[in-house]
């Protein structure tokens, strides 16, 4: 495939970029600059979202549960976690270690998904809004920041983009095909995403089984030439 489409490709995530990392940048602006989200003796505290998780949560229940148990611990960690999302909202936005931050963000993503739980396929809360962080992220991960970015600046931008999209291409193809179908699974029922995985497995064999013969053929070609 020509090298000038390959490095063009990261460009068609511009828009996905800058949604994003706003998403996760105005999270901060709205705690911190707007009002104060961050203050317990304040209406609208954001740690009192805690007290909805705790039903709900998947896995970290025990967690959640000691961090309501200590408020003092608790306004530290939503601290923390404010001040992370709004570095890696702004630097998704400006495309500083694109692929860095998209993986922060699957994993800002994965903890919305542990904390709120499974409450439904029909529910508009921060189930959809989790699964949609990690597809994005893990989007923004095989795309990079483009030229339209600061990683774009680098002198090696082209070189590193190149190498990097001929590895997805070839031999990463397999992982990333069964990732997507996991990451889908998310949203759906156990017994669909039973199915989901069924077919990522059987799609990568059947990916695999393509790979061999193309390889072996090569490899035959060869072998007469020689």
């Amino acid at each position: 495939m020509n090298k000038t489409i390959i490095n063009a490709f990261p460009n068609a995530g511009l828009a996905l970029r800058l949604v994003i990392g706003w998403t996760y940048f105005s999270a901060f602006w709205r705690r911190l600059i707007l009002e104060n989200k961050l203050d317990p003796e304040v209406p609208g505290y954001i740690g009192e979202k805690f007290n909805h998780f705790l039903p709900n949560a998947l896995f970290i229940k025990p967690l959640i549960e000691y961090l309501v148990s200590n408020p003092e611990i608790l306004l530290t960690k939503m601290w923390i976690f404010t001040i992370v999302e709004g570095f890696v909202g702004l630097f998704l936005m400006i495309g500083y270690k694109t692929r860095i931050n998209s993986l922060i963000v699957m994993s800002l993503a994965l903890g919305i998904l542990l904390g709120s739980g499974w409450i439904g396929t029909t529910c508009l809360d921060e189930w959809q809004i989790g699964v949609l962080g990690i597809a994005g992220g893990f989007t923004l991960f095989q795309l990079g920041g483009g030229k339209i970015s600061i990683d774009g600046l680098s002198k090696n931008f082209v070189l590193n983009e190149t190498k990097f999209n001929d590895k997805l291409n070839l031999k990463f193809y397999t992982p990333f095909l069964v990732i997507s179908f996991l990451i889908f699974g998310l949203t759906l029922t156990p017994i669909k995403f039973s199915t989901v995985v069924f077919m990522a497995i059987f799609t990568t064999n059947r990916s695999s089984q393509n790979w061999n013969s193309r390889i072996l053929n090569k490899i035959k070609i060869k072998s007469v030439l020689m």
